[in-house]
């Protein structure tokens, strides 16, 4: 009688088997994902070619470009980190689990890790360059739009850069290899990638990235102005005449414009303050955020090599 443990390939090579090099996983990468990567590559260069051309647009003088349409370009390119994560690296292996392929991949010749890294490096590769173009064209577009550099940290504007495109692409691919090794189920794992991609980046942006450096505290009494420079604010409010911190009183808030500065003297509040992040912070910021998203990358991609070599071990 057959025992079925002896019919299923393994995954370890044996003594005398020659070892698959990565470049020729790579060439067998190439054939099968050939036509994706044209087709993405031709899209972003295409992309990159039109908000290129958007940037330099000149009506009688001024610029035609407004900052709506700014917001709507960089969110349109951000779309492109959440694609590589949802459909490149999340039916990577989940597609192979999901189809019982990877007992023909993974053969005897060529063991899972290298299977995945000759796989990883060269969609990862092709990722990244688009990423750098991307961030770089739609930061010269911010650049170029007055008034948009002035809230340069706020969404989606901060995206506006080869860094954190970068960032956001890398840390999406590894988020989507481990999702996909943990529920080896196509649609589900692009399904949870798309939700755990969307949850980091809304969470980073208006929880996390605030927060990167303590805030400039500025006071400056009341009816002369918050002292509110380009950067982001990240509180305020308003102190009474020995420094504390109050609510702005509700009968204030409904005063007239007239009574308004005297509402406020009535009820002790002599200054307000605000504490922000300046402009000049910003690259230190996105420095900053690109640094955790690779961190946390390479700990998912350490997560995922383990646990397919364990699971794919005997």
């Amino acid at each position: 009688m057959t025992n079925p443990a002896q019919t299923r390939p393994s995954t370890r090579p044996g003594p005398h088997t020659p070892r698959v090099s990565v470049w020729q996983v790579l060439a067998a990468a190439w054939h099968q994902h050939r036509s994706t990567l044209l087709v993405s590559g031709v899209a972003v260069l295409v992309a990159s070619a039109i908000v290129v051309v958007i940037s330099r647009l000149d009506t009688a003088g001024e610029e035609a470009v407004s900052p709506t349409t700014v917001q709507l370009i960089i969110l349109l390119v951000d779309l492109y980190p959440l694609g590589v994560g949802v459909f490149l690296a999340a039916p990577l292996l989940a597609r192979e689990y999901e189809h019982q392929t990877h007992l023909f991949a993974w053969s005897q010749d060529v063991s899972p890790t290298r299977w995945l890294a000759g796989k990883t490096v060269l969609l990862l590769t092709v990722a990244i360059v688009s990423a750098l173009l991307l961030g770089g064209v739609t930061r010269e577009l911010v650049l170029t739009t007055p008034g948009t550099r002035d809230f340069a940290f706020d969404v989606p504007y901060f995206d506006a850069s080869p860094l954190v495109q970068t960032g956001h692409v890398v840390f999406a691919f590894a988020l989507g290899l481990a999702v996909g090794l943990l529920v080896k189920r196509s649609v589900l794992a692009m399904t949870l990638t798309f939700v755990g991609f969307l949850a980091a980046r809304i969470v980073t942006a208006f929880w996390i990235r605030p927060h990167y450096l303590s805030p400039v505290h500025t006071v400056a009494p009341v009816g002369q102005g918050s002292g509110y420079g380009p950067g982001l604010a990240v509180d305020s409010g308003y102190l009474t005449s020995s420094g504390q911190s109050v609510a702005l009183p509700a009968n204030c808030a409904t005063s007239s414009s007239g009574d308004y500065l005297g509402c406020l003297g009535r009820n002790d509040i002599a200054s307000v303050y605000l504490d922000s992040q300046p402009i000049d912070r910003l690259l230190t910021f996105q420095l900053t955020e690109t640094g955790i998203a690779l961190a946390v990358a390479v700990v998912l991609a350490a997560v995922t090599w383990t646990a397919l070599r364990r699971t794919t071990r005997g």
